[in-house]
């Protein structure tokens, strides 16, 4: 990419080339590898010292008011949370006493040079009682209690936000149907039923967290065996043991402990990396279920512009699905290379799984499809989705340029302009494309990265940087029609490439008006050609009169085939379907009358 391409479309160019620009007056900009860091820029001495002082002083106020609301929300945890804290801080005190309280009285029977056998097994209790309680503050912890807390009071805080100060778009659903009182019911339920249990990360509770209380204290005590160890031989060999023997000892023992606990994290850490490599090669191991053919299409078998489609017995039902009913059963049909082929039926009749199929996306639980003469399985995967182009409602956008996205259709002509101007006209995108300030270099949906973090300036500062990244990443909104406008160009740019030969549309225009969902459909029939083409619809009127066949579908199954004019003569289920839309637009509607 050329300096002047990343010039003209870098949004951070714009911004320091401004004469406003929060980089100039506020920050410099630093680069770590594939990151551009906007550093405060550090103020003098004595600005810095008074800045320091103000903050504190602000810092002091903060936690005095927080001090306070926490009180009043809950005075109990407050208490609980303080005396959990203290209990912790007099942990290390505790066990300090201990062990110089058995060391004092194994001195003393060095000293003495015989045991004193009461003193030192008293303070060996002591000792080890004083290991189980540490053990236990270890393991008795309100970090759960205390994030469950603040984390309800938190979500309630979120949900009362409006969608202006949320930018989100879920929040409308929960504003316009007032569902914030059910989701905070539900949410306390959910805490509730939930307790003390941790929701941490599992690895981080593995590898930090106990079991149980009695690991907790059980760990603790294996610490303390050193210690134990000197008693025991203060009270079985006091003339054989010295100060300097222990002090060695429990040397000693600390680099045998500390060994210990890198043994064990290690060990756990060693059985994780092996997990991950393992894990990487056998994703490098491709299982797919689709089986992949070896001959090439089109081939010697094939004739025309258009592909033929024949299938035979057909029965598919989706793996782990709870539903007893098949997506399909016993269809079969055959399709001419170069007819135009409309599916109708009503929901869950079988429709789009059937278009699944025969894009390759799943394989039938049953039966056989042959494309040209033979089985479809028996091509590979790459020249039939080569020769196939797909245009449904579960396309998306990529975090791309507009151009890019369109190109895709056909990479290897991704940067011609032109050729992707032609798609968007096609599509009917080009008028509100041409409205961006970038035209095509516009990104709609741009991955983010940018963090706002270790921010101690004035609000003031704060906004600045945040209208900094609003303008290196600025999202742009589109409708659901223009998305789908969009993606019907890609699929115009995927039919400009002369390899497609079977094109499979399957309800794209479910949010176009009613002239945007006509225009795309004429466009599509006339970029036909000598092309078979697949229309999966709901609507009757645009389409089922050009069919040269259509399959009406229920429950599954094929319920009928033919064209218009047969299977209204037929009097049957596809006739009831066309004769509903039919009546929505005539004047022999009952109420109608009364209406005028």
């Amino acid at each position: 990419m050329s300096t002047e391409l990343v010039e003209k479309h870098d949004p951070l160019a714009k911004c320091e080339s401004t004469e406003e620009s929060p980089i100039e007056t506020n920050f410099t900009v630093r680069q770590y590898g594939v990151w551009r860091i906007f550093m405060r820029k550090t103020e003098s001495s004595h600005r810095a010292a008074g800045e320091v002082w103000t903050s504190a002083l602000t810092g002091l106020r903060l936690l005095r008011r927080f001090a306070q609301d926490v009180w009043r929300v809950n005075p109990t945890l407050c208490l609980s949370v303080g005396v959990a804290q203290i209990s912790d801080g007099l942990r290390t005190s505790l066990l300090l006493y201990a062990s110089n309280r058995l060391l004092t009285a194994i001195e003393f029977s060095l000293a003495q040079g015989q045991a004193n056998v009461p003193l030192i097994v008293k303070a060996a209790a002591v000792h080890m009682l004083s290991t189980s309680v540490a053990g236990l503050m270890t393991w008795w912890s309100l970090e759960q209690a205390v994030k469950n807390h603040f984390g309800q009071l938190l979500f309630r805080a979120n949900l009362a936000q409006d969608l202006p100060t949320s930018q989100r778009d879920y929040r409308q659903d929960v504003i316009t149907g007032n569902l914030s009182g059910y989701i905070l019911e539900e949410y306390a339920k959910a805490q509730e039923a939930l307790g003390s249990t941790s929701d941490d990360h599992p690895y981080y509770q593995v590898m930090t967290q106990s079991d149980s209380v009695w690991s907790a204290i059980g760990a603790n005590w294996l610490e303390a065996l050193p210690m134990i160890y000197y008693a025991a031989n203060a009270i079985l060999l006091p003339r054989g043991f010295s100060l300097a023997s222990i002090a060695i000892l429990q040397q000693t023992s600390n680099n045998l402990q500390r060994s210990f606990t890198h043994l064990l994290y290690e060990s756990k850490l060693f059985a994780s990396t092996v997990n991950e490599i393992r894990k990487l090669y056998d994703s490098l191991e491709v299982q797919n279920e689709i089986d992949e053919g070896i001959l090439p299409y089109p081939n010697a078998n094939t004739e025309g512009e258009g592909m033929g489609i024949e299938v035979r017995d057909l029965t598919f039902e989706y793996a782990g699905t709870k539903s007893t009913k098949k997506a399909l059963s016993n269809v079969s049909f055959s399709v001419k290379p170069g007819q135009l082929v409309v599916i109708v039926g009503v929901n869950g009749s079988g429709k789009s799984s059937l278009i699944k199929i025969l894009n390759r996306l799943y394989s039938p639980t049953s039966g056989t499809i042959l494309v040209d003469g033979l089985p479809m399985s028996s091509y590979k995967l790459s020249d039939l989705r080569e020769a196939t182009a797909d245009l449904s409602q579960d396309h998306t956008l990529y975090p791309l340029s507009i151009q890019e996205n369109i190109g895709l259709g056909f990479p290897s002509q991704i940067g011609n302009a032109d050729e992707v101007r032609r798609a968007a006209e096609l599509g009917g995108a080009l008028d509100f494309v041409e409205k961006f300030n970038e035209a095509f270099h516009t990104t709609l949906k741009p991955i983010s990265t940018a963090h706002v973090g270790g921010m101690a300036g004035s609000a003031a500062e704060e906004m600045a940087c945040k209208q900094l990244l609003d303008k290196l990443e600025k999202k742009v909104d589109i409708s659901g029609g223009e998305t789908q406008r969009l993606i019907a160009s890609r699929t115009f740019m995927r039919l400009s490439s002369g390899k497609v030969r079977c094109c499979m549309v399957d309800e794209p225009s479910s949010a176009l008006d009613p002239q945007g969902e006509m225009e795309l459909f004429q466009r599509l029939r006339e970029a036909k050609g000598g092309k078979t083409m697949f229309f999966v619809t709901h609507r009757f009127g645009h389409l089922t009169k050009h069919a040269d066949v259509i399959i009406c579908m229920k429950d599954g199954v094929i319920a009928e085939m033919g064209t218009h004019v047969e299977l209204m003569g037929n009097a049957a289920e596809y006739a009831n379907l066309y004769n509903v839309q039919a009546e929505a637009f005539s004047s022999n509607i009952p109420g109608n009358n009364q209406a005028e």
